[in-house]
């Protein structure tokens, strides 16, 4: 269970999920990528699209923080609450819950464009998070970008975007059902 932000080891995460996703790229032609699963569930394009959303209504949020940061430790160690709050992310999800307007996937991008915008706004996200090594991170929060009710920790939001991004990374393997089985078990590594 993540007890604390700590940037290498997310670091490691984040390309964990870009390897993750480069799998699921390479053992999904271009037809199987915007193919929507079963059950009619979002295909790995919609998938994708929505991570990118939700990475664009994240940055203005960080970059709000961050400008308020004094420089610091880069240490936050997260409530009981948001460590749950994180596992319960984690896929496989035990509840499917319909996503905000702002964040349901609209456009129909190939299996490249996702790549590209995926990876570029990853690019934006390590830019944020590596300013957070060397920042007073404990006591700011953000107010979240789905519910802007609940405020969380600024660096807590980092990992929460990692296991969201997990969870639908793992939506979007659940639409191989017709590769092997030796395929299928590759995808599924982190």
């Amino acid at each position: 269970m993540v007890e604390k932000f700590e940037y290498p080891r997310w670091l490691d995460e984040l390309w964990a999920n870009e390897q993750r996703l480069r799998r699921l790229a390479e053992n999904m032609g271009d037809a199987g990528f915007a193919a929507r699963g079963p059950h009619n569930s979002w295909a790995a394009a919609q998938c994708l699209e929505h991570l990118v959303l939700t990475i664009r209504h994240f940055l203005p949020l960080w970059d709000q923080a961050i400008a308020q940061a004094q420089p610091g430790p880069g240490t936050a160690y997260y409530a009981w609450w948001e460590k749950q709050f994180l596992a319960f992310m984690e896929p496989p999800y035990r509840i499917k819950a319909k996503t905000n307007q702002p964040f349901q996937p609209r456009a129909v991008w190939t299996r490249e464009e996702s790549l590209e915008l995926y990876l570029a706004a990853h690019e934006l996200v390590k830019e944020r998070a590596e300013r957070l090594k060397d920042l007073a991170i404990a006591n700011l929060t953000i107010a979240s970008p789905f519910a802007p009710w609940m405020k969380y920790n600024l660096a807590f939001s980092f990992d929460l975007l990692l296991a969201h991004e997990r969870r639908h990374l793992w939506q979007a393997e659940q639409n191989l059902p017709q590769l092997s089985p030796a395929a299928n078990l590759a995808t599924q590594q982190p």
